[in-house]
């Protein structure tokens, strides 16, 4: 009952070609447990004829694929983090006095619009007004590109990191302070720890400007889930917890938006990919990625799409 209905022919082709035709045959598999807003797990069924017997294996193999993916993605993101460097580089010089010729642009046209406002007609004054508005829009673009830089320095490991001993449940209160003005409008947070009775969360080493950051990037947009899909209740959680058998700390950040489709899912640490054309750089995860890739850990996320 657990397998969904468009798995069953591959199933059933793959035993049927060791059960009748007494051949090996093998499937590799996804399935969410116990229900479709469950995780993903990845099987690989392998079935031998063996004499007068089948010998069939099913072998989980989550933690494979997860490694990977993290490792392809770390290879794509290291080969463009060279790249990012020389690209901000070499908009950065160039943006710069841009910026300045359109602010001292605007600032004349103002001057000038003022000393002029008794002499000249209403209509050539509305007409030096709608230049200064066309400045701003300009200088507002020129604003943007600015940020998208800033994150490509980001991206590609210009800052250094700082590392230090540090709890993780106070990198993540400042960041969820941090975020306070684009969560509070929009949804409901909880946060809590589980950790063993009378023990506290073990230290972990990392930069916690950097880890900052990644916790804001990731709560803004768990935020942002909500802005174009309504949902009833609106909440984040933000959920820390030791894992003793690796040592790990695991901080799971969930939102009961409306999720991702496959395809969204499996690009979202793309540079450049963003789901939101007006207000996203499409970096912040990417950004996000590389930070905790370069710090040791992982990251990788879950979804899917509700109706």
């Amino acid at each position: 009952p657990w397998i969904s209905e468009n798995l069953l022919p591959d199933f059933q082709s793959t035993l049927d070609q060791t059960l009748l035709q007494r051949q090996r045959s093998q499937l590799s598999f996804k399935v969410r447990l116990p229900n479709e807003n469950s995780p993903s797990r990845y099987y690989d069924l392998r079935a031998f004829p063996v004499m007068n017997e089948t010998i069939i294996l099913v072998r989980d193999t989550t933690s494979e694929k997860l490694l990977e993916e993290q490792l392809a993605i770390s290879e794509r993101m290291a080969s463009l983090g060279t790249l990012a460097a020389g690209v901000a580089h070499e908009i950065n010089n160039p943006l710069t006095y841009i910026q300045c010729n359109i602010v001292l642009a605007m600032e004349e046209l103002r001057a000038r619009t003022d000393e002029l406002s008794s002499l000249v007609e209403s209509s050539l004054l509305e007409a030096l007004r709608e230049t200064e508005k066309s400045l701003e829009i300009a200088l507002d673009g020129t604003q943007r590109v600015a940020k998208i830089t800033h994150e490509l320095k980001h991206f590609s490991r210009v800052s250094e990191f700082k590392l230090v001993p540090l709890q993780i449940s106070e990198v993540l209160d400042s960041a969820i302070k941090l975020s306070t003005n684009e969560i509070r409008h929009r949804a409901r947070l909880i946060y809590q720890e589980e950790v063993a009775p009378h023990k506290a969360l073990p230290f972990v080493f990392g930069d916690p400007h950097q880890l900052t950051q990644v916790f804001i990037n990731i709560l803004i947009n768990a935020a942002q889930a909500f802005d174009s899909h309504m949902v009833r209740d609106p909440v984040i959680e933000v959920l820390v917890r030791h894992v003793p058998t690796h040592d790990h700390v695991l901080i799971t950040i969930r939102d009961n938006g409306i999720g991702m489709d496959a395809p969204t899912l499996r690009r979202i640490f793309d540079p450049f990919f963003t789901t939101k054309e007006l207000t996203g750089t499409g970096l912040g995860l990417s950004v996000s990625h590389r930070i905790v890739h370069d710090l040791g850990g992982a990251i990788f996320a879950e979804s899917a799409l509700h109706q």
